[in-house]
């Protein structure tokens, strides 16, 4: 009987709301922040030693991010 017991109490143990208490939420913002600074930091680093180089990743993440807006804008 002990073990039906210890089944129902972890049962019982999950919120009602559907919250995840586990997973912060809270630093999704400092991730998506830390990440866009590596990715700037990472194109002056190679604008640094390459111009043409940096100019064709800057093309590129300017021909992703209007695709993306097309997608899912429209």
């Amino acid at each position: 009987m002990p073990y039906c017991y210890l089944l129902f109490t972890i049962a019982q143990a999950g919120s009602a709301d559907g919250a995840q208490p586990l997973i912060d939420q809270g630093g999704e913002d400092i991730i998506y922040l830390g990440v866009g600074l590596m990715a700037i930091v990472l194109i002056l680093g190679i604008g640094a030693f390459s111009q043409n180089l940096e100019k064709a990743i800057l093309f590129a993440v300017l021909v992703t991010i209007g695709l993306l807006l097309a997608i899912f804008v429209l």
